[in-house]
């Protein structure tokens, strides 16, 4: 079973946001933050998104990072040997 950990960091250490059964939802959350504290004074926060399989132990991941105005986003997939 596929799930994303949606993860924040911030200049006081990293959070779990919640682990999501698809990406759309983990961005929908991230989307929800975003506009809520939208109005204060903080420096844009970052984002991690890991795509992992429940019970399998990973080899390694791709990274993909992206910015705009609002935010840094980090999506890891993680890679797992076999089928």
């Amino acid at each position: 079973m596929e799930v994303v950990i949606l993860t924040i960091k911030g200049w006081d250490g990293s959070r779990i946001l919640g682990v999501y059964s698809c990406m759309s939802e983990a961005k929908a959350c991230q989307d929800s933050f975003v506009k809520d504290n939208s109005g204060s004074n903080r420096p844009p926060e970052e984002f991690e998104f890991d795509v992992i399989n429940i019970d399998h132990l990973s080899i390694g991941s791709t990274i993909t990072v992206s910015t705009d105005n609002t935010c840094n986003t980090l999506t890891r997939k993680h890679v797992y040997e076999g089928p």
